[in-house]
């Protein structure tokens, strides 16, 4: 996601600059385009297609409409760029950070209450698939990543453990195994709400 995040949004718009013209002007400047369009567009019409690979246009593929990324997106840009910069002071490149952190997101959940919750789950339970995916989701708060990644031998039904080491990370159409984001407990002391472990599954 970094990697993805540097490559769409930094090195474009900064990349090639010299360290030592990263003030204070720039990263107003920068932040500024990030807050007008994703794409960074400079006002050209162009289609936004569906994918990249060779296709015929559907109703998915659209004019493009300028939007900004969302304020978590900008946080993670700035949290990027604050380490490279801290890393530039520490050798001596610049005489101190240049940057401000945005103002985070502000949270707004919309959890279903628990009677729709239930309804959902009961509902889902008319495919042992969905059923099974969706109790596995309510009952250990897992991220879909982590759900994607559970494998027959992360499963001991007689101990009631399900102890996680694998997730699923996804760029475009790319995917790939990787570790869990809070690393996984050691397997014989996780189990569904023990409370023990950095993350208990």
């Amino acid at each position: 996601m970094y990697r993805g995040y540097a490559d769409k949004h930094i090195r474009p718009l900064i990349g090639s600059l010299p360290v030592g013209s990263l003030d204070a002007d720039l990263f107003d400047s920068f932040y500024s385009e990030l807050r007008r369009c994703r794409e960074h567009c400079d006002s050209r019409a162009f289609v936004e297609h569906r994918t990249d690979a060779v296709h015929y246009c559907d109703p998915r593929c659209r004019p493009h409409v300028c939007k900004p990324p969302g304020a978590s997106t900008v946080r993670q840009i700035h949290f990027i760029l604050s380490g490279v910069l801290k890393r530039a002071v520490r050798w001596r490149w610049l005489s101190a950070k240049q940057d401000e952190t945005p103002a985070a997101p502000k949270p707004n959940p919309q959890p279903p209450t628990a009677r729709k919750a239930a309804r959902i789950l009961a509902e889902a339970w008319s495919d042992p698939d969905w059923g099974t995916l969706g109790l596995a989701r309510d009952m250990t708060r897992m991220r879909r990543g982590e759900l994607c990644g559970i494998r027959s031998r992360h499963v001991d039904l007689e101990g009631g453990v399900l102890a996680l080491d694998r997730s699923i990370g996804q760029r475009r159409s790319q995917t790939w195994e990787k570790d869990t984001k809070t690393h996984p407990a050691p397997p014989d002391r996780v189990r569904p709400g023990d409370g023990r472990g950095p993350r208990p599954h």
